[in-house]
């Protein structure tokens, strides 16, 4: 009989060719001077021991992209040593300069390989709770605090990135005693659902469902899907997450491919039209929606950020890229209509920092050279063409989607939620705009000088009723400190966000009014909290 071939172990970091030197990207905040030099010492250290460290300090010149670099950096390395400070985590969670760009892309990679060990928490300062971010916590991290815990870290540290641990495991030897006695529970194996040994199988207080496969029908609608998500983050089953997340990211381009097929020679004509016809391509994405939804809703730190499914939404595998421009453009669409709902999550559960990580999330649309924040992108936030290009239309039809998907229901439970918490989120993007709008040098002088201004996000809460618009200032500004952390992220004071407040509203007036509907936009509150 011919012997089977032996099936390769599966391996949660990137595999380093044999006799190449692993390499290791350093991902860390620029706190101070004297922090910047520890890091480039621990780096030298790292290659004196055959490390292949990438340190920015050693390879970004003058004029090089940062972005490209950091990207590049991430996806390429076997593994990211994270260098947790307070400033870090505060960075990394508020999504603020090359940290915050870092740890999208680092959250990134860990919703789409949550067994991954690639990354390694280093706790320079500070305890593990004020300095490791909220995607990284329940991860095992590597103390570099006291001098004391130096050397012996380091050589933990390089043995583990070499995969030369210092005690390895011993090998397992044949049970000796007899057939019928039961085995020992030491002795039992995890099978992963390909058959193969687990290499997770020690899953400490995780529920044991992850070891049962997710059959398709729990997907088989945006409802089934969302409960299931529920059930599983209920019981923080990692490895059941790992199983749906690949069910809906696997079903998802098939199910679009399936509705482009049908509609690919579709030419709407009319605005209602746009709006039907795109409507089926809502309902094959809601699935991988209501998903990322439930996990967001949780705000729990191992599931909330949903913001890499941006990248799966705008970069569908084997997407045509010819015929109708609203057909070809039909992701940026979908990413128009999943930011909303997401956003409008993020203030219903009270998670603002989350909302503005979502809105300033680089993001890459079909046609663009380079990633840019999702806010700025107007054909994504405003006016999508694959509904129309029309940003009233596309408005109204995300407000209705409500009736169109009882789930929602479930996460906006009270009757209004998700109108208040969907205008909450329009607000909040306004006044994100507005605050990066004062740190360019025209953005005060144009204020002042009242001349034209083309909004990226248009003011859509204008058209609700002034019941709702209230609730959905009070949400957006008066229960958590949004300006102060608008502040953060763009380097302008609050008093200036302030000040130009009731300017801004005025531009908001004149351009809703121009171009929307001849009631006139509903007043806002001409002061921030």
């Amino acid at each position: 009989m011919a012997k089977k071939k032996a099936k390769k172990k599966a391996t949660s970091i990137q595999e380093t060719p044999a006799g190449a030197a692993p390499k290791v990207f350093m991902s860390y905040s620029h706190d101070t001077p004297d922090h910047q030099r520890w890091v480039a010492a621990l780096s030298t250290k790292l290659r004196e021991k055959g490390i292949d460290v990438i340190l920015d300090q050693w390879e970004v010149s003058l004029g090089a992209d940062v972005g490209h670099f950091m990207v590049n950096g991430i996806q390429d390395a076997n593994r990211v040593c994270v260098i947790c400070t307070p400033t870090y985590k505060l960075k990394a969670e508020g999504g603020t300069g090359g940290v915050g760009y870092e740890g999208s892309v680092i959250n990134g990679e860990l919703v789409k390989k949550a067994d991954t060990t690639k990354f390694i928490p280093v706790l320079r300062e500070g305890k593990s709770d004020e300095s490791i971010p909220g995607w990284l916590t329940s991860r095992r991290h590597i103390p570099f605090v006291e001098d004391s815990d130096y050397a012996g870290s380091l050589e933990e540290l390089a043995r583990d990135i070499h995969n030369a641990p210092q005690n390895p495991k011993p090998p397992l030897g044949t049970n000796p005693y007899t057939a019928k006695a039961p085995a020992p529970e030491s002795s039992t194996v995890a099978v992963s659902h390909d058959g193969e040994e687990d290499p997770s199988a020690s899953r400490g207080n995780l529920a044991p469902s992850g070891l049962i496969a997710i059959p398709d029908e729990a997907v088989s609608s945006p409802e089934e899907a969302y409960r299931t998500a529920r059930n599983v983050i209920r019981t923080n089953d990692m490895l059941g997450w790992q199983d749906l997340t690949k069910l809906v990211r696997r079903t998802f381009p098939a199910r679009l491919l399936e509705w482009r097929e049908k509609h690919q020679g579709d030419h709407p004509n009319t605005k209602d039209d746009f709006l039907d016809w795109a409507g089926g391509a809502v309902e094959a994405a809601m699935h991988l929606f209501a998903v990322a939804i439930a996990a967001t809703e949780s705000a729990r730190a191992e599931y909330r950020d949903q913001r890499a499914l941006l990248d799966d939404i705008l970069h569908i595998r084997s997407w045509p890229k010819g015929g109708l421009v609203a057909l070809i453009e039909m992701p940026s669409t979908l990413a128009y209509v999943y930011a909303h709902l997401n956003g409008a999550t993020c203030l219903m559960t009270g998670q603002l920092d989350l909302a503005l990580s979502l809105a300033d999330t680089p993001v890459r649309a079909e046609g663009d050279e380079k990633h840019t924040p999702l806010w700025r992108h107007r054909h994504i936030l405003g006016w999508p063409r694959g509904l129309s290009g029309n940003c009233v239309k596309a408005w109204e039809y995300v407000v209705g989607l409500a009736t169109k998907f009882p789930y929602l229901s479930e996460v906006f439970f009270r009757d209004g939620d998700y109108t208040i918490s969907l205008n909450a989120f329009n607000l909040l993007l306004s006044a994100l705009e507005l605050s990066h709008f004062l740190g360019t040098p025209e953005g005060p002088k144009t204020l002042d000088e009242d001349a034209g201004f083309r909004f990226v996000v248009p003011p859509m809460f204008g058209s609700s009723r002034q019941d709702t618009v209230n609730a959905a200032f009070e949400m957006a500004f008066a229960r958590t400190p949004a300006i102060e952390l608008l502040s953060q992220r763009t380097g302008v004071g609050p008093k200036v966000i302030r000040a130009y407040w009731p300017k801004w509203t005025e531009f908001l007036e004149r351009f809703y009014n121009s171009v929307h509907f001849p009631m006139g936009m509903r007043s806002l509150p001409k002061e921030l909290p």
